[in-house]
């Protein structure tokens, strides 16, 4: 997905960079009931609880309903959504037109 380029004497070879770039925007997109939201729902959970900020855009599901999910994941995973919920922000553009 993501790779370097990196020369071995005169030649270059291409290599993964091993996870997602640190500060890093990531557009997720793709076919309905691919896991693009699972993906990013687990992403952000993580990440949140290793202290980290993650700000998410939601264009799908209006915030109310994406911090549900949020919290039940958290639970099911064993993390205190109370705790690491600080580090998220949320962006509800699902119920506005212009920004969708």
């Amino acid at each position: 997905m993501f790779w370097k380029i990196e020369f071995e004497g005169d030649k270059p070879v291409r290599k993964p960079l091993g996870g997602l770039p640190h500060l890093s925007i990531i557009n997720l997109t793709g076919i309905p009931d691919s896991g693009k939201s699972l993906l990013a729902e687990q992403f952000t959970l993580h990440q949140a609880s290793e202290g980290y900020k993650v700000l998410f855009v939601t264009v799908e599901s209006p915030a109310n309903f994406l911090y549900t999910s949020l919290k039940a994941k958290a639970e099911y995973l064993g993390l205190d959504f109370d705790k690491i919920s600080r580090n998220i922000i949320v962006i509800d553009a699902s119920e506005n037109a212009e920004l969708r």
